[in-house]
């Protein structure tokens, strides 16, 4: 007697979510932003630096992303101002009347691929805006193939 199993997978993971578009991408509070060509460099031989910026007329959005380690692993958001230890997470934007910085205070930010050349991940918090108040949720970040500055 001979028994052929088959597994098929028809679903689509949170692992294969893509930034259609761009290297960088997170939902915040539900709405998607895809940030094209961020960029890492080593702020300290301990110290990564994602960032991303663009300026388009009166409007200005950056965002930058600190992990305090140099190699793949999970790291805790820490809120900006504490120890140099985890990961920070900071999205600034302003359009002439309205700015926000949105830092993130309690989530993970984790490193999947390090190399010489190239840094990808995935990240998800709670954060808040600290000009306002105002409290996000930060969910599906994700960034691929980043290259180094």
């Amino acid at each position: 007697m001979l028994f052929v199993f088959s597994c098929q997978k028809n679903e689509i993971t949170k692992e294969e979510i893509s930034c259609d578009g761009g290297n960088f991408c997170f939902n915040l509070n539900g709405s998607n932003l895809t940030l094209p060509l961020a960029r890492w460099r080593f702020i300290t031989p301990n110290q990564i630096r994602i960032e991303w910026q663009e300026i388009s007329g009166t409007k200005y959005q950056q965002v930058v992303v600190d992990v305090y380690g140099s190699s793949t692993g999970i790291f805790a958001v820490q809120a900006f101002g504490s120890a140099q230890t985890g990961s920070k997470f900071q999205y600034f934007t302003t359009d002439s009347l309205v700015s926000k910085t949105i830092r993130g205070t309690k989530g993970s930010i984790e490193i999947t691929v390090f190399d010489s050349e190239i840094i990808s991940g995935k990240f998800s918090m709670q954060a808040q805006d600290i000009l306002s108040g105002e409290n996000y949720t930060i969910s599906e970040g994700r960034f691929q193939g980043v290259p180094k500055q």
